[in-house]
């Protein structure tokens, strides 16, 4: 049976800001495989988010220009970031540098 056209339709014209909250059709990554994987915590005034992000050097880590705010952790060698790992270390953020434009 095949989804009625308005819920293709839906689906596709979602806002970008709309998250679903899970992967659909992805499979577990082998542990420790992308070591240039980055998870990020952020805390604002009001809210905490999350963001990912891609180790580019030694101390950069290379995000969406959403992932910002007043205080960012960025946690690397994680596989499983709701479980404490041996390899993970997390580094506060000094200083963002967002994109002039």
């Amino acid at each position: 049976m095949q989804p009625p056209l308005l819920v293709l339709l839906l689906a596709f014209f979602l806002l970008p800001s709309a998250e679903a909250g899970e992967i659909i059709g992805g499979h577990e990554a082998k542990p420790h495989s992308r070591p240039y994987m980055a998870y990020l915590h952020i805390e604002d005034e009001e809210e905490e988010s999350m963001c990912g992000g891609v180790l580019v050097q030694k101390n950069y880590v290379l995000t969406a220009a959403h992932c910002n705010g007043r205080s960012i952790s960025v946690t690397l060698g994680a596989h499983n970031i709701k479980k404490q790992e041996k390899t993970q270390q997390v580094v506060l953020v000094k200083r963002a540098i967002p994109h002039p434009k």
